[in-house]
């Protein structure tokens, strides 16, 4: 033993070292862990209120891996394994975009909140964020290709005289008179009798 534990044991009364010795393991890294940490009670009550507080809005990979390790990490000494809504939190920790696809998913695959891990639920989000990726691709393939489509779907055929077909007014066309522009004419004539 090095440094403040040694000290400690040395500073122990004889009853206090015969119990240390005499109890259990447990009670043995219970005594250590209240000597030097503290009460754990307070310690699990933190560990609770982070976990209920954490949030993950990036849909970057790797910040959804960043994030369920720094969950699980408190989830499991909260007692999420039997502790269903610990679960849900889980769930409502991840990016907006992502929840309401792995709930979706949930119900297809007929599992339950209580019944699925939170590894699942990890495994859950990355397979829905895989989905919207593809959907993302498909959009803009679809885009990308819209100017191909143009003359295919519209149907012409249908319209008169229409520029959009969202804003399909049948105006006739108005007729133009030919007028001589007034201003430039006059200035330019008032040019002339200066310049001579």
């Amino acid at each position: 033993m090095t440094g403040n534990l040694r000290e400690w044991v040395n500073n122990l009364s004889e009853y206090e070292r015969l119990q240390l010795i005499n109890g259990t393991s447990s009670q043995f890294l219970g005594i250590i862990h209240q000597e030097f940490l503290g009460d754990i009670t307070i310690i699990q009550k933190r560990n609770s209120q982070e976990y209920f507080e954490m949030k993950c809005c990036s849909l970057n990979r790797k910040d959804l891996e960043k994030h369920y390790k720094r969950m699980a990490a408190k989830y499991y000494p909260l007692g999420g394994n039997n502790n269903p809504p610990l679960k849900q939190v889980f769930i409502a920790s991840l990016p907006d975009e992502l929840q309401p696809e792995i709930q979706r998913m949930m119900m297809a695959l007929r599992k339950e909140v209580a019944t699925t891990t939170i590894g699942e639920i990890y495994q859950l989000a990355l397979a829905v964020l895989d989905k919207l990726c593809e959907q993302q691709q498909m959009f803009k393939q679809l885009n990308k290709n819209s100017g191909k489509l143009k003359g295919t779907c519209s149907k012409s055929h249908l319209k008169i005289k229409c520029k959009e077909p969202s804003m399909c007014e049948c105006k006739t066309k108005k007729k133009m008179h030919w007028q001589l522009p007034a201003k430039t004419f006059h200035q330019k004539a008032f040019r002339r009798r200066i310049s001579k």
